[in-house]
This record gives C-alpha cells, sequence and structure tokens, in this order.
C-alpha cells in the first residue's frame, strides 16, 4: 500500500488510499464488515495526519522566511545635541533636537514625527521642587534631562532622583529599547506606562548600549514616565528610545521548535 511520505509533494487523495486496499491482491474473502472497516479507518488516518504533517511544515517554513526577511516596523527617537544633530554619545546621529535652548520650561512640550510615529514630551516633573518656573529643559551631547533651580532642585542636566520626563506616542507601540546617557553601576532608573506595570533598569550601561524595555504595548496617548530613583552621580539623560508598531515576530528558531512539538503531536496521535 502507498502512502504520503513528508518528502512526497503532492497530498495522498483518500479514493486512491481506498482502491490501493482492494487492489492489493488480497482474497475477498479477507474483506469482511469486521476488517474492512477498521481497515479504512485507519488508511484514513494515517493520509490525514502525513498530509497534516505536510502542511505544518510548509506553514512553518513561511513563517520563519517571513521572521527572517520581513522588515520591522522600528522607529528610532534620538535625541541630538541643542547646536548639531550629531549625537557623539551613543554613537549614531541624533534625529530630533526637542528644544533649541536651555532656558524653555520644563512645562513646555515638544513633539516630532519619525516614519510615521509622533512622540511627545509633556513635561518634565520635580518632586519637592517650590520654583518649577525656573526649571529647564537641558540638553547635551548624551541626551536631554532637566535643569532645576528651585530650593528642592538638585542641578545639572541630569534626570536626578525625584525628576521624571514624561512623554508620549500617538499611536499604539510596543516599547522596545531605550539607551541612558550617564549611567552608572548601581544607578536605577524605572520606565511606567500610565494604568501599566514598571520596568526597571539597573546600570551601568554606556550611551551606546540598548537597554530593554520587553516590548510593552503601549496604547495611543498613555503617559510614560521615566524616573531615576536612585543615582550615583546626579541621575542619568534620556538618550534615544526604539519603539516597533508592530507585534514583535518570533525568532525563527522558536518557529522551528514550534514546528517539532507540531509534528510530535501529530505522531503520538498516530501511533
Amino acid at each position: 500500500m502507498s502512502k504520503l511520505g513528508l518528502g512526497d509533494t503532492d497530498p495522498l487523495p483518500i479514493h486512491s488510499t481506498v482502491d490501493s486496499i482492494f487492489s492489493a491482491g488480497l482474497p475477498s474473502k479477507a474483506f469482511t464488515p469486521r476488517n474492512i472497516v477498521p481497515l479504512i479507518r485507519r488508511t484514513f488516518l494515517m493520509t490525514f495526519f502525513n498530509n497534516s504533517s505536510r502542511i505544518l511544515l510548509g506553514a512553518l517554513g513561511a513563517a520563519a522566511m517571513t521572521a527572517g526577511s520581513a522588515s520591522a516596523a522600528v522607529v528610532v527617537f534620538d535625541f541630538g545635541n541643542a547646536n548639531t544633530v550629531n549625537n557623539s554619545q551613543d554613537g549614531g546621529n541624533g534625529n530630533w533636537i526637542p528644544f533649541a535652548t536651555e532656558t524653555t520650561a520644563i512645562t513646555t512640550s515638544a513633539s516630532t514625527t519619525i516614519s510615521g510615529v509622533q512622540m511627545t514630551l509633556i513635561r518634565a516633573e520635580i518632586t519637592g521642587d517650590d520654583l518649577v518656573a525656573n526649571d529647564y529643559w537641558g540638553i547635551n551631547n548624551q541626551g536631554i534631562g532637566v535643569i532645576t533651580n528651585g530650593a528642592g532642585g538638585t542641578g545639572g542636566r541630569r534626570v536626578n532622583v525625584g525628576e521624571t520626563i514624561v512623554f508620549s506616542f500617538d499611536t499604539d507601540v510596543y516599547l522596545t529599547s531605550l539607551r541612558l546617557g550617564s549611567f552608572d553601576a548601581l544607578e536605577t532608573v524605572t520606565v511606567t506606562p500610565a494604568g501599566g506595570s514598571t520596568i526597571t533598569l539597573n546600570g551601568a550601561a554606556a550611551p551606546t548600549d540598548d537597554l530593554l524595555l520587553g516590548n510593552v504595548l503601549v496604547t495611543a496617548g498613555t503617559e510614560i514616565k521615566l524616573t531615576t530613583t536612585v543615582a550615583v552621580s546626579s541621575g542619568v539623560l534620556f538618550n534615544e528610545i526604539t519603539v516597533d508598531t508592530e507585534a514583535p515576530l518570533p525568532e525563527p528558531g522558536s518557529l522551528a521548535l514550534l514546528g517539532l512539538g507540531g509534528l510530535c503531536v501529530l505522531r503520538r496521535r498516530r501511533a
């Protein structure tokens, strides 16, 4: 009796499978109601699962090719220097200068659109500062921060303990990674989408290091807060953030494991 193998190119038609039962040269008395029905059922199931195996492998192969070749909808917001767009500290060129001078109040927002995604720096928040009117956005070649001058402020440009940068996006995005300037050992920074779980990052990291955010989904308009909770040398600078507008694709290795699992299930059902 012929049957479909994983290397065959065409599924085995059910009618040809049944025909093969009757052309196997068995004596006619061998076909009785007690044995012909189980025989047909077994032949049908073998054909079905062989065909299913081939379809599953084909689908997984196509998905793996897609995962390896499709261009992801990744968008990078890289804060440039106040005077040039060259952000020399993270090894690349900045694509956004949010504020031209360091006399812009932290209550002033700024927006830009890159690859169809708009990011807005909404405001900065300073815990315990009694003179917010004298607090400004700070910018240099490691990113952006805040300059605090009130009695509760810490001075400098870095986002220090109790200082927060609030931002959002105009479309649903997955938070992929960010880069920080002056992120020293033992420092801690949190990223918290409103209504969501806090993502905690611990130093040290160079300005060129991508700190992974776990591909957390953030809906359009949701406020996201970047806060320094533990500082060693006056906090950090917000250097760059990368988002994805599409759900991240599984790695080809994950697809392969899924395929092996599916084949094991099929073979166990056939056994």
